[in-house]
């Protein structure tokens, strides 16, 4: 009977956690940083990780707070709060749909057979029941700590000693019938054992639900909100924030499934595969995603998938077919435009890598493609600087009328600031111009900006100032400088204006480059082009 409670709806459970840990986590920044971090706090992020791996959530939670608020440009501290905060929601979600199903029935009740038949399941369970909470395979890598046994040895022996205590009464006369009542004796104290056994699984299952029942009454979508205002501080004041920069692209951004309306078949072998393919069966694997495309064409996920076991096998070609074909059926998603980078590079092919990483980056700014794209140029012998900066605030908007963070009247940030009161009625909710007598400058980013370098000393944000002498301060502000803030000016440059993109991104990487002094040193010429400096070389 345990076994069918239990057992199947953990199989659901890991595979489903299996599937959920899929997605690409980019851990550089933390990879980059670990070892520069001093022993004190590295000890603080242990008891952080051991509290969270005992369930204690808010008490990890508020050693790495406190680590962010002490250290807070050290992107590796922002980078740990937020990736262990991506794990807890994961584990709520899981948590919320299992823990009735999870409710252990009275085992006291149960007969000596169905102990015999289910005992090993039931240990199994109360082992997966700590896999889910616990062993989430995630970037950070919290599993593995160790918890100690040295309480649950004490109940063992008290349990033991209770045992000794308890006598079978010999007073009986010994007769015929005391074969039987020796035999009754025996069956009692077996009983006896097997209903302390079912104790204490059910006491230790017991521990195990109250944590899930603990973990499942945290607000999800309270904590979900409190993950995103934490991801958008990394990205404002880090340019190496990854995770912080994934993760808001996932709940922000990528909130339809790409993959909806598929039919259940195609679904049962995309996940069959799946399963091969974290086996290391990859010739299977291939198969199912193949059968699961003969019944969904436009599978995107199998399609990246197949592409993947094919570049396993080093079939590039197939594998860049169908990461080609999954770029165009999902032009809006850049996750096959990366993979094509990849492959490209791994072929030589630089030039043609870094144009696909830039068509990723078109798609979303991840500071993980713009390390790509500094990668590739570099094999090419050149060199790629985003010219990222810090903000002191977070991007203006007309989405409310009070600002997160005031600087001070002293800072060029306060022009910046105070140019939305200007123009608060000229841009819409998504910071796109409106038809006025004020400005015609498009993006109210831009806007902005263009305030602060007007009213702010020459010496400051000179590559800004470079390019908006050029025509690129658009680019600029909205690429090189993006934030999750700016995301709806940034898709509207990125669909009006790709060629202009192209170009900007041309300029960056050849920026160093001897032949564009003249070009860059060109003054009073009001928004030279790039084309124009290459035709006036023919």
């Amino acid at each position: 009977m345990l076994s069918r409670l239990y057992f199947p709806s953990f199989q659901k459970i890991i595979v489903g956690i299996i599937l959920l840990l899929a997605c690409n986590l980019q851990l550089s920044a933390q990879t980059k940083n670990k070892n520069l971090i001093p022993n004190a706090e590295k000890r603080k992020i242990i008891k952080a990780k051991k509290l969270y791996n005992d369930l204690r959530i808010y008490e990890g939670e508020k050693i790495l707070k406190q680590l962010v608020k002490e250290h807070p440009y050290e992107v590796y501290y922002h980078e740990a709060l937020v990736q262990m905060q991506r794990q807890v929601l994961r584990n709520i979600y899981v948590a919320k749909d299992q823990v009735e199903i999870l409710k252990p029935t009275h085992l006291s009740d149960s007969t000596e057979s169905e102990y015999q038949e289910n005992s090993v399941n039931y240990i199994d369970t109360t082992v997966q029941i700590k896999q889910v909470i616990t062993n989430d395979q995630d970037a950070t890598a919290w599993n593995g700590l160790d918890r100690s046994s040295k309480k649950k040895e004490k109940v063992n022996q008290k349990e033991k000693e209770k045992q000794k205590e308890k006598e079978v009464d010999n007073d009986q006369p010994i007769l015929q019938e005391a074969v039987m009542t020796i035999d009754s004796s025996i069956l009692q104290n077996d009983s006896i054992e097997t209903h302390e056994i079912f104790a204490k699984k059910d006491n230790a299952l017991n521990k195990e639900l109250k944590k899930i029942s603990e973990l499942a009454s945290i607000p999800y979508d309270a904590y979900k909100e409190d993950l995103i205002a934490n991801a958008r501080i990394a990205t404002r004041l880090l340019e190496e924030a990854d995770s912080a920069s994934t993760y808001l692209r996932e709940f922000l951004v990528d909130t339809l499934n790409v993959d909806s309306n598929i039919n259940t078949n195609a679904i049962e072998k995309y996940e069959e595969g799946i399963a091969e393919y974290d086996d290391g069966n990859i010739i299977e694997a291939i198969k199912l995603f193949e059968k699961a495309l003969d019944i969904e064409p436009n599978y995107f996920s199998a399609l990246l998938k197949l592409g993947d076991s094919y570049y396993k096998i080093n079939k590039d070609t197939s594998a860049m077919r169908q990461y080609y074909t999954a770029s165009i059926l999902r032009p809006n998603r850049p996750e096959p435009f990366k993979r094509l980078a990849i492959a490209y590079s791994n072929q030589g092919n630089y030039t043609e890598a870094a144009a696909k990483i830039i068509e990723a980056i078109m798609v979303y700014p991840e500071p993980s493609y713009m390390q790509l794209l500094k990668q590739f140029v570099q094999k090419t012998g050149q060199d790629f600087n985003t010219q990222w900066i810090q903000r002191e605030v977070y991007p203006i908007t007309t989405l409310h009328v009070y600002e997160e963070i005031i600087v001070d009247d002293k800072s060029p940030w306060w022009h910046y600031q105070a140019a939305k009161q200007k123009v608060y009625s000229y841009f819409n909710a998504q910071g796109i111009v409106l038809p006025n007598d004020i400005t015609r400058e498009r993006y109210i980013e831009v806007y902005g900006w263009k305030k602060m370098l007007n009213n702010s000393s020459p010496s400051k944000f000179l590559f800004a100032r470079e390019m908006d002498r050029l025509g690129f301060l658009d680019c600029y502000v909205l690429i090189s400088l993006f934030h999750q803030d700016v995301y709806t000016q940034f898709t509207d440059l990125a669909k009006y204006q790709p060629e202009k993109i192209k170009k900007y991104f041309y300029l960056l990487i050849n920026w160093d480059n001897k032949r564009l002094d003249k070009f860059k040193k060109q003054k009073g010429i009001d928004k030279l082009k790039p084309e124009q400096k290459n035709k006036s070389k023919k």
